[in-house]
Formats: structure tokens, C-alpha cells, sequence
């Protein structure tokens, strides 16, 4: 499975998706700590064993890190923005993507994902609600884009509707660590014991 994911390398672009206007938070979430960590750091650090360069698109936050950063393509705010950001800057034929506040979301998820896309024009996880996570995924560049600007055209900008749109190959991680959602303090918190464990 390793040499499949090598073969690959070099046709992903890694993009942690950190746009987020982290309201309920009260600060912004992707420069928080978990584990001795960023949120930033963590995302990028999976990214990376499955692309050959990792970004990060909309970072507001004070980040003095290594990471090349761009900013969010639109000045609306939303996820899919992140995304379309991401698909517009991206050179190979996929970009891996990653929230950042999917701090659970690792390497071992992203190479099941690049390794399942084969002839599919996304690759995603379901979680346990049965809703496919759009934002921990592995896109195929020029498929993917125009759908997405498409639905930037229009008023409904829920990225969920991605899923129908495109032909995708689906996983389904065990457990549902990997889809926990870090939004409130009480859920950093949460995480901050999980990642302890």
C-alpha cells in the first residue's frame, strides 16, 4: 500500500483548509495547541505523507511556522471557499484536503483515501451519521473545480452537496475519533483528553 501511495506522491497537493472564522471558539482555532501541536501543524503533518507539498489556504491567525500560506481566493467566508481556494492553486492532478479542526483526522485516513480514488473523482470518508465529510477528502483537480465554482455561483454554498455531484469513492473509518469536529472550548477540551489517551 506504501509504494501505491509513493506512486502518488507526486500527483497531490496537500491543503489544510484553516479559513475558518472560529466564532465559537472565541480565537482562532488553527494556531490552538493539542498534543504538543498546532492544529495547523497536525493537518499538515498527515498531509504530508501522501503529498509532495502541503499549503495552508486562509490562516489569519499569527503563524511563524514553515508553511507556505495563501489566502482564501473570496473574501465570503465558508468552507467551500477554503476548497475552491485549494482546487484553483492546485498544480497536480489531486488535492488532498484537510479542515483543520478535524484534529483526529491521520496519515493512515489520507493514505486510504489517496489509495481508493483510483478512477473515482473524489475520495471521501463517511462518518457514522451516514454524511460523507467533504473536508477531509482527495479531489481530482479539473473535475472537481468546475462543480465547485458552479455551486459558488449559486446561493446554496453547503458543501455537502458536493457528494452527489461528483463520482466518489466512500470509506468508512472505524470508530469516530477521526470525524470529531473541534468548534467550542468544551469540545477543545474534549480533545485535549482524547489526544492525551
Amino acid at each position: 500500500a506504501d509504494c501505491l501511495i509513493l506512486m502518488y506522491m507526486d500527483r497531490v497537493s496537500g491543503y489544510v483548509l484553516a479559513g475558518g472564522q472560529s466564532a465559537r471558539m472565541g480565537e482562532d482555532k488553527a494556531v490552538l495547541s493539542i498534543g504538543g501541536q498546532t492544529f495547523v501543524e497536525r493537518a499538515a503533518n498527515a498531509l504530508s505523507t501522501v503529498a509532495r507539498s502541503v499549503t495552508v489556504v486562509g490562516l489569519r491567525g499569527n503563524y511563524d511556522g514553515q508553511l507556505k500560506i495563501i489566502p482564501d481566493a473570496l473574501e465570503s467566508r465558508g468552507s467551500i471557499v477554503g476548497l475552491y481556494t485549494a482546487l484553483a492553486d492546485c498544480g497536480t492532478e489531486f488535492a488532498a484536503v484537510l479542515a483543520c479542526d478535524l484534529p483526529f483526522a491521520n496519515a493512515d485516513l489520507l493514505k486510504e483515501l489517496v489509495g481508493s480514488i483510483g478512477e473515482f473523482e473524489a475520495a471521501m470518508p463517511m462518518q457514522q451519521d451516514g454524511r460523507l465529510q467533504p473536508l477531509c477528502a482527495v479531489y481530482r483537480r479539473d473535475v472537481c473545480l468546475p462543480h465547485v465554482e458552479r455551486i459558488l455561483a449559486k446561493d446554496n454554498w453547503r458543501l455537502q452537496q458536493l457528494g452527489s455531484l461528483l463520482r466518489v469513492s466512500i470509506i468508512r473509518p472505524v470508530g469516530v475519533r477521526w470525524s470529531m469536529n473541534v468548534n467550542t472550548p468544551a469540545e477543545m477540551l474534549t480533545a485535549i483528553e482524547m489526544a492525551d489517551k
